[in-house]
């Protein structure tokens, strides 16, 4: 996408209203959570068991983990703002990739999760008598926020796009110019790659029955960005407008690249998040391949989004 793409101006007023409203909640839904974190870097155990935050592994996870709930919020916030226009398109592309990932990838685990629980399988097995890492009402209370943060930074994201390069995204798929031909080939090769990587992951991952949620996760989210590569070289359904592919290509590759670099660190850098439980030798590997493949679709769909939104 080119930052020197004329953009519209941002209106005010009712057209406002919106954008500044989403902003609002996306600030509100960081609380619960940066006050967490703030209060276990000061030293405070609250929602969690006292050896779970010791560690400089977890100090560092913790701060990190902080900056990127306030880099959210502050995206949130300059994205509605005449400012957003103004800010590289690598420095809003960059940590909206990161962000729809993580975020966008839990508002698929979520129902993933409820549906497993019914079945027992969500739940890790300990120790009858053992207190649980971190306390239940602690994931209730993140993970709704964010859901919030998700939805409303994906929407104010949307409006952002929709204001800055609102070129030809609104045409029918049957309108390509047939110069990304090989564009969209190698976008599905590189999909399909991602799916096949994704599945195999499930698989290793079968004896693992409580940590089945992420690996399901990550095969929907494979499978969405290979559905959209594969309509964009098709160019079919013909009337279909040519963002709702993309959508499904950026969502899909940014939600398996971003849990797939989050979990090889967790399991490559020793800490107590990872449990007792015996993660098989592979999945490292496969969670760096994830998070490889992922950004390679992501940096191609970026270098052939030009010519897509192009009119013809």
């Amino acid at each position: 996408m080119n930052t020197q793409t004329p953009v519209r101006p941002v209106t005010r007023g009712h057209s406002a209203a919106l954008p500044t409203a989403l902003a609002a909640v996306a600030v509100a839904a960081c609380v619960p959570y940066v006050a967490l974190k703030i209060a276990w870097l000061a030293g405070s155990d609250v929602g969690v068991r006292t050896d779970a935050l010791g560690s400089g592994t977890m100090q560092v996870a913790n701060t990190l983990t902080l900056v990127m709930e306030l880099v959210a919020a502050a995206l949130a916030v300059a994205l509605v703002r005449p400012i957003g226009l103004r800010i590289p398109a690598p420095l809003v592309l960059v940590p909206m990739a990161v962000g729809t990932g993580l975020l966008g990838g839990i508002l698929v685990l979520l129902p993933i999760e409820a549906a497993l629980a019914l079945t027992g399988l969500a739940e890790a097995p300990r120790a009858p008598d053992a207190e649980p890492l971190i306390a239940g009402w602690v994931y209730a209370v993140v993970y709704a926020g964010f859901a919030v943060l998700g939805l409303a930074l994906l929407a104010i994201f949307a409006i952002h796009v929709k204001r800055r390069w609102a070129v030809g995204w609104h045409r029918p798929l049957a309108t390509l110019a047939g110069g990304t031909d090989r564009g969209t080939r190698l976008l599905t090769v590189l999909s399909a790659a991602l799916l096949a990587v994704c599945l195999t992951e499930s698989v290793v991952n079968a004896s693992r029955a409580a940590a089945l949620a992420h690996p399901i996760m990550g095969v929907v989210a494979a499978a969405a960005a290979l559905t959209g590569s594969v309509m964009l070289g098709a160019r079919r359904p013909a009337g279909c407008p040519i963002w709702l592919p993309v959508v499904g290509v950026f969502a899909g590759a940014s939600a398996v690249a971003a849990w797939g670099l989050f979990f090889a660190v967790l399991f490559l850098v020793p800490n107590p998040l990872v449990g007792e439980t015996a993660v098989p030798a592979a999945l490292p590997w496969l969670m760096a391949a994830r998070a490889l493949l992922g950004s390679a679709v992501l940096l191609h769909l970026v270098r052939l989004a030009g010519r897509l939104a192009a009119r013809g």
